[in-house]
């Protein structure tokens, strides 16, 4: 079939998927791979052919031209129509200087000699000529170009100040091989006091010359096992060939969206298939509600009295339509400032306090709704255990929109997180307390 006859063919197997209003079979997907792999050696010998032609006219102006015309005329190079074809004699940049860069090369010339420089150790060859870097998970999702790890501290700089619980916990990095599940030994502490008391151990005061009492530490394990997480943009082709545009809108836009999925998941995540978040996990306490569907001030002393301190830094997470509530909590003490508004001291003038008790406040729309169990959420994460994965990457497909000159570009990574403890901890005092004090339903 000639280039046109191809293009019908395919544009034939796209509008019968979107007449029923579904994605392509697999059988409809090789046999379109199939005709692309046929248009695009169609194109590959149209370039070829027109750089022969061009290097035989330069070889023909270097015979009739004087030396220092030539010397000093850069020769021209055809570029075939949705190609990027460096410029001969031209010097050409060895690596991705910026984050942005690299998104723009993944998913608008992934023939780029820095792509296959930076990924010769897992590129695919095809017949026609075309590079493709191959990344296979163990959840048979492959394809897709993984972003430098000089790019990762990129992302993580940019998705810090939107991420709640990455900045403050405890974060093991992916390691070799990367997707792989690791075991992390925690302190037993389940049961009572004293007993529980450190791993199980016990602590005796030895007469002299009296025997030592033997004894032993009760360790968990906890196990982390990097999921994928994925979120797609659709751009249109004409943004997709200004590729310096589309290249810093997903460099901006990925960051953001990987810390928005990743807090929402760390926080109130089911841990299947996805990261254990700690309202909902064993180790979180739920402090009983003075009344239903609302916060008051001794919700929060009650929550505070329950906080086991890990050395971190803890910080309150409070659903941000709960803000007016708590902002309105008034001294009911009978005293002189019967009335007032505690949280503000009725000042109008100053800005909302960023602090609760002494600690920060988050004021979050990740956290579950309001009257749900962690609403109210007062944490020390560095009792939370992040394991990284393989990734991020970018990829790219222009099947489901052909039709409409659109093209899905495709964001993933894998990670996951669980907090380190299993249980509340008892102390010797009798009350229970956990680094994950929760306000419950």
């Amino acid at each position: 079939m000639n280039r046109a006859q191809l293009i019908a063919a395919m544009e034939a197997i796209l509008a019968a998927a979107e007449a029923e209003t579904r994605d392509l079979t697999a059988d409809e997907t090789v046999k379109f791979d199939g005709l692309k792999a046929e248009l695009d050696a169609i194109d590959h010998a149209a370039e070829a052919s027109a750089n022969i032609a061009a290097r035989r006219a330069e070889v023909l102006a270097r015979r009739t031209a004087p030396a220092a015309a030539v010397a000093a005329t850069p020769a021209a190079t055809p570029v075939a129509a949705g190609r990027t074809v460096p410029m001969r004699g031209a010097e050409q940049p060895k690596e991705f200087e910026t984050l942005a860069e690299f998104c723009g090369a993944a998913i608008c010339n992934p023939n780029d000699a820095r792509l296959a420089a930076l990924f010769r150790s897992r590129r695919e060859f095809r017949d026609d000529g075309d590079v493709r870097a191959e990344q296979r998970m163990d959840t048979g999702q492959s394809g897709g170009f993984m972003i430098p790890t000089q790019f990762r501290a990129t992302i993580m700089a940019v998705a810090g100040p939107q991420s709640i619980v990455r900045s403050r916990a405890t974060v093991i990095p992916a390691g070799t091989p990367a997707d792989a599940e690791i075991d992390i030994p925690a302190l037993d502490q389940t049961g009572t006091s004293p007993n529980n008391v450190y791993g199980g151990v016990s602590v005796s005061w030895i007469a002299e010359g009296g025997a030592k009492p033997e004894t032993d530490a009760d360790f968990r394990l906890v196990s982390l096992k990097p999921q994928e997480v994925a979120g797609h943009i659709v751009m249109t082709d004409k943004l997709l060939r200004n590729s310096a545009a589309a290249g810093a809108y997903v460099a901006s836009q990925l960051p953001r969206a990987l810390a928005y999925a990743e807090d929402a998941a760390f926080i109130s995540g089911n841990g299947i298939g996805k990261p254990q978040g700690f309202i909902g996990s064993g180790a979180a306490y739920a402090q009983a509600r003075t009344t239903a569907s609302t916060v008051k001030y001794a919700d929060l002393v009650e929550m505070l009295a329950r906080l086991l301190m890990l050395g971190g830094s803890p910080v309150w997470i409070i659903n941000r339509a709960l803000l007016p509530v708590i902002a309105q909590i008034q001294d009911n003490s009978g005293g002189a400032g019967q009335g007032a508004y505690v949280f503000t001291q009725g000042n109008m003038q100053s800005a909302i306090p960023d602090s609760l008790f002494g600690y920060p406040v988050i004021w979050s729309e990740r956290s579950p709704a309001v009257g749900a169990r962690g609403d109210v959420a007062l944490v020390d994460l560095t009792g939370y255990l992040i394991k990284d994965g393989s990734g991020p990457f970018i990829a790219y497909s222009e099947h489901v929109y052909f039709l409409s000159n659109k093209t899905v570009v495709k964001a993933f990574t894998n990670v996951d997180g669980k907090p380190w403890l299993t249980e509340p901890f008892e102390g010797q005092d009798g009350r229970t307390s956990s680094p994950f004090v929760v306000l419950a339903a």
